[in-house]
């Protein structure tokens, strides 16, 4: 069977860890794809797991747009965040 593990992550951690420390003790028989979003910089470490594959993709992300947004005020950027969402979600689902 295959096993699709989908992750977003800004930094290399304990999601990793996780990560690869379930794939390799697993019983065998069953193959792994993980998904995770392109900045993420644990990806050379998943690469390195046996038996599961890396696929990277470029979807803006709506926490990394937010972080974008740090120089507005909280009320501001929570408002704006109500807007962008629909216009990320028809995004996302197209990409």
């Amino acid at each position: 069977m295959k096993i699709i593990i989908f992750q977003e992550n800004e930094t290399q951690g304990g999601l990793d860890t996780f990560c690869k420390n379930l794939i390799e003790h697993w019983p065998s028989g069953d193959s792994f794809v993980i998904v995770c979003n392109s900045f993420h910089e644990g990806i050379p470490t998943l690469r390195k797991i046996k038996n599961a594959q890396v696929y990277e993709h470029n979807i803006l992300i709506n926490w990394q747009l937010m972080r974008r947004m740090t120089h507005s005020p909280r009320i501001l950027n929570r408002i704006i965040a109500k807007f962008l969402r629909l216009g990320l979600i028809i995004y996302q689902r197209i990409k």
